[in-house]
């Protein structure tokens, strides 16, 4: 299954952007977060744009989290870190947490926003703890090589479930 998002780019010429584009733009060591940052993103656009693919120079976000792969997926698909249209709330306190951040994310688009916030328990508890360790340096090679099949199966999981699944969505805000 392809999976991909649509945009409206400059004079409005459409603009796709695959997950497997925005794999590739991050290197790959972390497709779960990659993952993540895509169904954030198609989650997000129809609610926020429900008249069409919004415009890919319009769209701002804010997240609770860090992690390279949402960071760099978020960035290949909406360029909201390099045109300064992104914030990191390291206060946000929605979603599951991972080594103290949590995936919590505000989508807006032209006075339009809605928040997303990961569920309790869809990353497992095993995951958790491998990432705790990874993060200290604390992980074996064996643990090290456990995670890395983790963010994979994450990953495949992440894009193969429904948004419902997935996430706790927030009412969508017109200001």
């Amino acid at each position: 299954m392809t999976h991909v998002l649509k945009m409206r780019g400059s004079k409005q010429n459409p603009v796709a952007i695959s997950y497997e584009q925005m794999l590739t733009f991050h290197g790959g060591p972390h497709p779960g977060g990659v993952a993540v940052a895509y169904k954030v993103l198609e989650t997000a656009f129809p609610l926020i744009s429900p008249d069409g693919p919004p415009e890919r120079s319009a769209i701002q976000v804010a997240i609770g989290v860090d992690g390279p792969g949402v960071v760099d997926g978020l960035e290949c698909a909406t360029r909201a870190f390099s045109r300064q249209r992104a914030v990191l709330d390291h206060g946000a306190k929605k979603g599951q947490a991972v080594c103290g951040e949590h995936f919590w994310f505000e989508i807006r688009h032209k006075g339009t926003s809605v928040s997303l916030w990961l569920k309790e328990g869809t990353l497992t508890s095993e995951f958790l703890a491998l990432a705790a360790k990874a993060a200290g340096g604390l992980a074996s090679a064996a643990e090290v090589a456990r995670f890395d099949a983790l963010r994979h199966e994450m990953a495949e999981r992440v894009l193969a479930s429904p948004a419902a699944d997935l996430f706790e969505i927030g009412p969508v805000v017109k200001s």
